[in-house]
């Protein structure tokens, strides 16, 4: 069931991409860094060797180019199946690698959304953004209480996100009643 007036954020732009591929790379940086010290070792091997040390040089440059590459399709893949649209009733998130995820959260039962920056994202201008859940059924609402979390959002996006659903949640939270 889709709803009439849907704000959509998706796709959510190249610096959520690059942050996907980003996150996805440690694993090549540790692969090109051992690739520097083999060659900087390469001097201590001696001439009897040096056609076999090429060959598996070449041989892990291949590798490197292929989880360069694998990198940088799971980091795609991520970005390209990452959403999120503000209904009029509902927040819904659309992730996954592999297989997605469609989270779908009432705004009553929003209790707060906040943005964390930390160092690489203050340098990138992107930003993550929590959002606090809890079931307002329960006497103790912060007994139950969850959080969604969504990455690597570009810091206008995310504050005009965490804008719309603070607007929403607090107007659909606010019932008055005179009688």
């Amino acid at each position: 069931m889709i709803e009439e007036d849907v704000k959509t954020y998706y796709p959510l732009g190249q610096k959520t991409l690059i942050m996907c591929i980003l996150k996805k790379s440690g694993i090549f940086f540790v692969f090109f860094a051992i690739l520097f010290i083999g060659l900087f070792f390469l001097d201590n091997v001696s001439n009897k060797y040096l056609d076999t040390a090429v060959s598996v040089i070449v041989v892990y440059v291949s590798f490197l180019l292929f989880s360069g590459l694998l990198v940088f399709f799971l980091g795609w893949l991520q970005y390209y199946r990452y959403g999120i649209f503000i209904g009029q009733k509902h927040l819904q998130i659309k992730r996954g690698l592999f297989s997605t995820e469609q989270i779908g959260v009432a705004y009553k039962r929003i209790r707060d959304v906040k943005i964390k920056r930390n160092i690489v994202d203050q340098l990138l201008g992107t930003s993550d953004l929590v959002v606090v859940l809890s079931d307002f059924e329960d006497e103790n609402p912060a007994s139950d209480q969850s959080l969604i979390f969504l990455p690597s959002l570009d810091q206008k996006i995310a504050t005009e996100i965490q804008d719309n659903i603070l607007k929403r949640s607090v107007v659909e939270q606010i019932d008055i009643v005179d009688r």
